[in-house]
């Protein structure tokens, strides 16, 4: 049976505008539900959309009859949405959304090395929901679509304070020396995937976690094309051990930091080698051409980072 009707929730941020845009270029406008909350400035959207402004994420007697008739229900929420899809999950089966896609776009959590490393809150609770999303898909009710990406690399640039990149000073730090092999994807290559599976054969994609990747990278790598992409230039580079991370994350975990003892946990994972954010399965994903995508190389990638920035800060 075909999704006829996708509704997405947080549509209007850095990943979901790449949805919303990825779903525009695969679907009618007029089968895309885009949910907001009703203190967010209306969107700007194509004719057709249909927008639906709510009080409140968690209120079901609003989102319930907002979600009615729709067959799938995307979360493009970000960390916002460990607190808020449980109820989000329970309206849309309420509504009779066959089909939920969390807002996880991140490592393997269910791999054993991350959960044996996960300390801080959002680290826990993000392996918590994926087992509780697992409980709930035995039940029959709802069926998941998870995508596990790896780091989003253009928006890791963009995050302040996480990537050790600083684009206006050129320095740069290695942890680890930078060796880490890692794979990952841009934010359009994650939106044009999450459309791309909405055409699949639903038994294809039902309950199943899809591991994609658009390229490798390495520390050393990133650096040799921010390089490149910023006059050729060599930047100021610092090498440091890993360790430093997690001793780091430790610090932040004493002191109740628990924000920044996730980002540190997050950064170690982005630059080591640990498996939850290698998949070289990822980088085959979509070459059977049962799905049109095409993958930037990383020099690409970095390249419309370093555009954005100077636009940015012209």
């Amino acid at each position: 049976m075909a999704f006829d009707k996708i509704a997405l929730i947080g549509g209007t941020g850095a990943l979901g505008s790449h949805i919303l845009n990825a779903l525009l270029s695969t679907f009618a406008p007029s089968s895309i539900i885009l949910l907001t909350r009703q203190s967010s400035k209306p969107p700007t959207v194509p004719s057709g959309v249909t927008t639906i402004p709510l009080p409140s994420y968690t209120d079901s007697s609003a989102v319930i009859p907002a979600l009615k008739g729709c067959d799938v229900l995307i979360s493009a929420l970000g960390t916002k949405a460990l607190s808020l899809e449980p109820q989000l999950v329970d309206s849309a089966i309420a509504a009779g959304v066959r089909r939920f896609i969390p807002s996880e776009f991140t490592k393997d959590v269910t791999e054993a090395e991350y959960r044996r490393t996960a300390k801080a809150d959002l680290a826990l609770h993000r392996i918590r929901w994926a087992d509780e999303r697992a409980r709930i898909a035995d039940q029959g009710k709802i069926a998941f679509t998870t995508f596990v990406t790896g780091p989003l690399i253009d928006a890791s640039f963009q995050e302040e304070d996480f990537w050790p990149f600083d684009f206006r000073k050129k320095r740069a730090i290695l942890y680890g020396g930078g060796t880490g092999k890692r794979t990952g994807c841009s934010m359009q290559f994650t939106g044009t995937c999450v459309a791309a599976v909405l055409k699949m054969p639903e038994s294809r994609t039902k309950n199943q976690r899809i591991r994609i990747a658009e390229t490798e990278l390495t520390g050393r790598q990133l650096l040799d094309c921010l390089e490149a992409a910023t006059g050729g230039g060599k930047w100021e580079t610092e090498i440091k051990p890993l360790s430093d991370l997690t001793k780091q994350e430790e610090e932040d975990l004493r002191n109740g930091d628990m924000g920044r003892a996730y980002t540190d946990s997050v950064v170690r994972g982005d630059f080591d080698d640990s498996p939850s954010g290698y998949l070289p399965d990822g980088l085959e994903w979509g070459n059977d051409r049962e799905v049109e995508i095409t993958r930037k190389s990383l020099q690409q990638i970095v390249e419309e980072v370093v555009r954005l920035e100077s636009k940015t800060h012209s």
